[in-house]
């Protein structure tokens, strides 16, 4: 709660309006409203929303927060129409198009068009360091697929741009972060790296 805090205070907003959600590595969009705000401070509340992985909203004065540490944040800004959405995209989660997903509940609720997106996709697992299984890697195509020696090594962070221009963002509305979480944990909380025992980074939006 104190880093929280301090995330808060460092951009300006109340902790009370940071909507958290517990996630599970679904495809489950969830439209945040003002009726989901003023709990974020409460930490035995701190999971307001349940089972789903990501967030969508055109409320102002609400934050919206996943938590990561290897699978990738991924930032959705609709300029015209006002509105924001975070998606928590794993493998799992991107296997079952929860950014096209997402993209598209931000079209129902708001009106708004993917070609008005602007997309960020930052720090996670990189295809340097993702190794994955065979069950896996079956899954993508293999335009996401690396041999690296003896193991298969997942481009997550391609197949989740590629997802988003599917969609219909346009491909110069995207960025994707170039940083590692794995071979750089020193700096961020990475899952495979710490072998579990590390925390988690905060990735949050909001319209200010």
């Amino acid at each position: 709660m104190h880093n929280r805090q301090l995330i808060a205070s460092a951009i300006g907003c109340d902790l009370k309006n940071f909507v958290f959600c517990r996630q599970i590595h679904s495809d489950g969009v969830y439209k945040v409203t003002e009726n989901d705000l003023g709990r974020g401070a409460d930490f035995l509340q701190h999971n307001t929303i349940q089972d789903v992985d990501a967030l969508i909203t055109n409320v102002p004065k609400a934050i919206l927060c996943i938590k990561t540490a290897d699978c990738l944040p991924v930032f959705i800004y609709a300029p015209t129409h006002r509105a924001v959405g975070i998606i928590h995209a794993g493998w799992r989660g991107t296997i079952r198009n929860i950014v096209k997903k997402t993209i598209c509940q931000m079209g129902v609720h708001y009106g708004v068009r993917a070609e008005e997106l602007l997309a960020v996709v930052g720090v996670g697992c990189g295809v340097c360091c993702y190794e994955v299984g065979e069950k896996v890697a079956e899954q993508f195509d293999n335009n996401y697929i690396y041999p690296y020696g003896n193991s298969l090594h997942l481009d997550l962070k391609c197949a989740i741009k590629d997802q988003l221009i599917s969609t219909g963002v346009r491909s110069s509305n995207i960025h994707i972060s170039t940083t590692c979480s794995i071979c750089n944990s020193e700096d961020y909380f990475s899952s495979r790296a710490q072998k579990g025992a590390g925390g988690y980074g905060l990735a949050a939006i909001g319209l200010l």
